[in-house]
């Protein structure tokens, strides 16, 4: 996932990486900056946990309502977005939040397995993944 730090008037600012700090991303955010995420374009068309976050985001742009709505700090969806992941709790409660009971079980099972380091089992269990969805 690649993180750019993004002005209010739009204007591209030094790149947020994923060896960033909480610090310096909550620095970003008191500047009045958004993180946005873009996709590489080698990346899978599996569903990721943080495609859940986007569609909140489109529902209430706010990202203070959300951490409001979650009972988290602003850095927790800025960490969240930094590692293009969420943790399966935060999937699970936005699914809650979004009305999407029905779905919450495979986000949970997706934000799980991106926590996963990579290994042999967590791609076989992707690829069944791939297979039922």
């Amino acid at each position: 996932m690649l993180v750019e730090g993004i002005s209010p008037k739009n204007e591209r600012l030094r790149p947020v990486t994923a060896s960033s700090t909480v610090a310096e991303l909550q620095a970003v955010i008191k500047n009045g900056l958004t993180i946005t995420a873009r996709q590489p374009k080698n990346s899978t068309e599996m569903d990721q946990s943080i495609q859940l976050l986007h569609r909140a985001l489109e529902r209430e742009p706010s990202q203070a309502f959300w951490c409001k709505q979650l009972g988290v700090s602003r850095s927790a969806l800025a960490v969240a977005k930094l590692r293009g992941r969420l943790s399966p709790s935060l999937a699970g409660n936005l699914c809650r939040l979004l009305n999407l009971e029905d779905e919450l079980e495979h986000w949970v099972a997706i934000a799980g397995l991106e926590a996963e380091p990579p290994t042999y089992a967590r791609s076989k269990i992707q690829s069944l993944l791939r297979t039922i969805a």
